[in-house]
């Protein structure tokens, strides 16, 4: 009979809904908190600045596209000149 309470006693656990946390429980989880908030600060600061610093860098890179573009237009644009001085 003690396997039957036993294996009772373990289901109830089981499907039971949780303890209450005690006084200390509640006061050493504040208090652990308290002593994480300065690493999730740093954290997320970290991660705002990790996407300014991507963002400033998908903008240089579009720039730079932008800049070849307008450079490879110039180069035709002497090139075509070139091209109607030699005819001359």
């Amino acid at each position: 009979m003690r396997g039957l309470g036993g294996v009772a006693s373990f289901f109830e656990g089981l499907f039971s809904a949780p303890k209450p946390p005690t006084k200390e429980e509640v006061r050493q989880q504040k208090i652990a908190e308290a002593e994480e908030a300065p690493a999730r600060a740093a954290i997320r600061e970290k991660a705002e600045y990790e996407a300014k610093l991507r963002e400033i860098l998908q903008q240089d890179a579009r720039s730079r596209v932008l800049r070849r573009e307008a450079g490879q237009e110039h180069d035709r644009d002497d090139d075509r000149g070139r091209e109607g001085e030699r005819e001359r």
